[in-house]
């Protein structure tokens, strides 16, 4: 855990913070990062699994496109969006792992379960409006619009 608070107070800014484990994906470990005022949750992707250069190679592609999404469209609040470090870069890095840092949502992990009605329709919601933009998108990369073209023609 002292590499990580290292990490948050390196990088951005926090000092003091609580670190405690969460239940991670298969991709990446998880952690709530608090204090008595803030809330954040951290993903550590380590660079010792031999997916991590699959799961953050992107990063710096995709982050532009979230961030602009909750700025410029009706997913404010409802997409998670890594916070900038205090140099303005979408992820830091250590020697052994790479990190991104959001604010905490509260709830639970779904995990197995099925999604209720509620949450379906709240997914589409989301999906219907990512759905409603296309090439006027100004921060979308030309690696972004090749993994997009990709995953459309292989569905």
């Amino acid at each position: 855990m002292d590499k990580i608070k290292t990490v948050l107070k390196d990088y951005y800014e926090l000092d003091r913070m609580n670190v405690s484990q969460q239940q991670g994906g298969w991709a990446a470990l998880a952690f709530k990062v608090f204090d008595d005022d803030r809330t954040y949750f951290l993903k550590v992707y380590e660079k010792s699994r031999a997916s991590t250069p699959k799961w953050t190679a992107l990063i710096d592609h995709y982050v532009p496109v979230l961030r602009w999404f909750e700025h410029n469209s009706g997913l404010k609040g409802k997409i998670p969006v890594p916070l900038l470090t205090k140099h303005g870069e979408y992820k830091c890095e250590s020697e052994d792992a790479i990190y991104l840092l959001y604010q905490y949502i509260e709830g639970e992990t779904i995990g197995n379960r099925e999604l209720t009605k509620e949450q379906v329709c709240e997914l589409a919601d989301i999906i219907s409006e990512l759905h409603s933009y296309g090439e006027e998108l100004p921060v979308v990369s030309e690696a972004i619009r090749r993994i997009l073209t990709c995953r459309l023609s292989s569905s």
